[in-house]
């Protein structure tokens, strides 16, 4: 969204629920759906969180359901009837701003829009993985039609309101799961990157998954990244971030691995659950409500009892 778009949210989340000035780039006021004085608004990262009911719908889609909306785009033009306040964007402070954003492929299309075989193979493909596509939209989920990366469902990875890297991932091709940037391409690869990374700046509690799918399942307070295995840089974010609380809950087939990256978070005095999802299920094969509840049944585990019971899985 341009600066002049996001005012103009800015302006009508203060006229139409009080909302206020908070910090890192929040806004906050009364919830609209449990009435508490527990709301957070951050239009730079395109999201919402209520502290008590965990209510999380995107900017636009509350606008959507506090007008009576059946359709996004009565929304925005809702929106665009306003002047706009000032906005100011607001960079994140746990990874300083060196990288250069990155360009999506030529092709790119929004998952919700175009027409034609591999329009309707993509939307097809997230659709049965029960997603919105309008919700997948705004956040930035495409596909592209053309070029090396024709085939494949775009997923960007945002820092600061920036695309900064993208998974690519095959739905219709031949070839590799998976054809994201490489380090020669970028100068970086996937292991400089997390899925999701503002989210350690928001929330208390953050559960690790292994992909962006299982993420955007999940929802706001969950990252992924990209793998099994987080390299040393994406270990060291993760350590140095302000979030105390972390649910380990990478595949079944990555138990070693998964008490490997309990352990080192552990070590650094982060609280932790070591997540084990029934037979080879995932968070997107589960669902949002069951995967909550298995995380919410599972105890924490002290550093001492998760070095013992990896000894299993060496």
């Amino acid at each position: 969204m341009k600066p002049q778009v996001k005012g103009k949210l800015k302006e009508y989340f203060m006229r139409r629920l009080g909302a206020y000035e908070y910090r890192r780039g929040w806004i906050k006021c009364d919830c609209p759906y449990c009435g508490r004085h527990k709301f957070g608004i951050h239009i730079s990262h395109n999201r919402t969180h209520c502290f008590r009911c965990e209510a999380t719908p995107s900017p636009i889609f509350l606008v959507s359901e506090l007008e009576g909306l059946s359709h996004l785009r009565d929304a925005w033009k809702v929106v665009e009837g306003l002047e706009g306040v000032a906005f100011t964007e607001h960079a994140s402070d746990l990874v300083k701003k060196t990288l250069k954003p990155l360009n999506l492929p030529e092709s790119y299309t929004l998952i919700n829009m175009g027409q034609g075989m591999k329009a309707r193979l993509a939307q097809n493909y997230m659709g049965k993985r029960g997603f919105d596509l309008d919700e997948l939209a705004l956040r930035g989920v495409g596909y592209c039609r053309e070029g090396d990366k024709a085939g494949h469902i775009i997923f960007p990875f945002y820092q600061s309101g920036e695309v900064v890297y993208y998974h690519a991932r095959n739905y219709s091709m031949p070839g590799p799961r998976y054809n994201n940037p490489s380090a020669e391409e970028d100068a970086v690869g996937k292991s400089h990157f997390i899925y999701n990374l503002d989210s350690l700046l928001i929330f208390d509690e953050i559960t690790i998954l292994e992909g962006v799918i299982n993420c955007l399942t999940l929802g706001d307070d969950s990252i992924a990244g990209g793998g099994k295995i987080f390299s040393r840089y994406q270990l060291n974010l993760l350590i140095k971030s302000p979030c105390p609380t972390f649910n380990v809950a990478l595949d079944r087939d990555a138990t070693s691995e998964a008490y490997d990256l309990a352990i080192k978070l552990s070590k650094a005095n982060k609280r932790i659950r070591l997540i084990a999802f029934p037979d080879a299920r995932d968070a997107n094969d589960l669902g949002e409500e069951k995967t909550r509840g298995i995380i919410e049944a599972t105890p924490f585990k002290t550093y001492g009892k998760l070095v013992r019971e990896s000894k299993f899985y060496a």
